[in-house]
């Protein structure tokens, strides 16, 4: 039930199945508001994934995040 979940063995294995649906829709520039309904989760839990996500890579924000994976296309 994950979202497009197609390609896992590209991506790190560090990052969960849900934080990578969680990546891949902010790099579409999705709000929290839009993955929580997206995912069927709460905005709570999105931003959760979301600070995960940047302790994991020792990012500083959102932005950043984005960038990283998007100049990082094989990760995801």
């Amino acid at each position: 039930m994950y979202y497009q979940n197609i390609s896992n063995t590209n991506i790190l294995d560090a990052v969960s199945n849900r934080e990578r649906d969680v990546i891949r829709l902010l790099i579409t520039k999705k709000t929290s508001d839009e993955i929580a309904k997206t995912l069927n989760i709460s905005k709570h839990t999105v931003d959760t994934h979301r600070r995960n996500i940047l302790r994991k890579f020792n990012l500083s924000s959102t932005f950043e995040l984005i960038n990283y994976f998007r100049n990082n296309p094989k990760l995801i």
